[in-house]
């Protein structure tokens, strides 16, 4: 049986972690606001995201952007910023990464958005069906459709994921 101390320490311990949950959640709900595009463009808002994943402390996770990077339309920057919460979110969920790289090139006519983690990966040939769970991975690839863009992702068992979405500017 516990002493009274101990669990009055437990319940300060969950109060703390409820605490912390919830706080990480008011930045989430923060960072998914399309607003933030609105203000400060798809490069603050990774800027924010990747903010918020450092703050955690258990990613190491580096932003850069190549080439000449120019403010593309609204819709395709928060499509693009979608895809990203996306990619995250599943590393977060799936990958044990340690390491995120997120980059966003600029070449000539293309703009493309790289995610890569060097989590445990998986098998890309897998078949369609309902009950996998694979549905981020389709709203990843029919969100860039809707920007005329690709949809690649490059992934092996212990290998980490590579997901490079490229659309027209």
């Amino acid at each position: 049986m516990r002493r009274p101390e101990e669990a009055i320490e437990g319940i300060s311990e969950i109060s703390e972690i409820l605490e912390k949950a919830l706080e990480d959640l008011r930045d989430m709900s923060r960072a998914m606001n399309p607003d933030i595009i609105r203000k400060g463009g798809l490069k603050k808002a990774i800027e924010m995201q990747v903010g918020f994943l450092q703050r955690g402390g258990k990613y190491h996770v580096t932003f850069d952007i190549i080439g000449d990077y120019k403010s593309i339309s609204e819709k395709k920057e928060v499509i693009l910023f979608r895809i990203l919460q996306e990619a995250v979110s599943n590393i977060i969920r799936h990958a044990a990464a340690s390491d995120i790289i997120i980059l966003l090139c600029s070449i000539k006519e293309e703009l493309q958005l790289f995610i890569q983690d060097n989590g445990k990966g998986f098998d890309t040939k897998f078949p369609y069906s309902p009950s996998r769970k694979i549905a981020g991975i389709n709203n990843m690839n029919q969100r860039a459709r809707l920007i005329d863009g690709r949809f690649d992702i490059e992934s092996a068992i212990g290998k980490g994921t590579k997901i490079t979405i490229t659309t027209p500017v």
